[in-house]
């Protein structure tokens, strides 16, 4: 800081993109964090030896009759909240139904969405 108080900010070169000014404090947060992210050098993924197999379920025809009902009786009796993540395997004989009508001659809407906005906190239109 200088004798009015405010903090002064020195011009540090940044490359080709031009000037970067910063303060000395500013200066040494950077180049600490620059020797901190140079520390990890190694995958600290490497040591993990063995990762679980996923928790899947082979529901019966019967019970997969209605898969929303089937997913909410394994909420109920499995407690499935405890896992990351399940896996369902419909029985072979399982065919959705289709959500739409193939031949029919209707469009479905589409909205222009301006992924720029939404990273703003700007609503959905």
């Amino acid at each position: 800081m200088n004798e009015g108080g405010r903090s002064t900010r020195t011009r540090n070169k940044a490359g080709e993109q031009g000037q970067l000014y910063m303060s000395a404090k500013e200066m040494r947060q950077f180049q600490l964090a620059m020797r901190n992210s140079l520390v990890e050098t190694e995958n600290v993924n490497t040591s993990i030896t063995e990762i679980e197999e996923m928790k899947t379920f082979f529901p019966t025809e019967q019970q997969f009759s209605d898969p929303l009902l089937y997913i909410d009786s394994l909420i109920k009796k499995e407690n499935i909240h405890q896992y990351g993540c399940i896996k369902i395997i419909p029985p072979a004989t399982f065919r959705p139904p289709l959500g739409f009508d193939q031949n029919s001659d209707q469009k479905l809407p589409t909205r222009y969405q301006v992924l720029q906005e939404l990273s703003q906190g700007k609503a959905f239109k």
